[in-house]
């Protein structure tokens, strides 16, 4: 059950293999790994706010 958690990573790697949208892979990816590590929506939105306000630069 563990290694259905790095689900997300084979979806960054096909993904950028396909030379598809890399912010829609990421995302899509995140939701994934969320869904399949019982984070939740809100569990979701508090981490990519977190990681998105921690590493904004001017």
């Amino acid at each position: 059950m563990e290694l259905l958690k790095l689900l997300g990573i084979l979806i960054v790697i096909v993904g950028f293999a396909l030379k598809l949208d890399s912010i829609l892979i990421v995302l899509v990816a995140a939701i994934v790994t969320a869904i399949v590590g019982n984070l939740g929506a809100a569990g979701l939105l508090e981490t990519l706010g977190t990681s998105f306000v921690a590493n904004r630069s001017m």
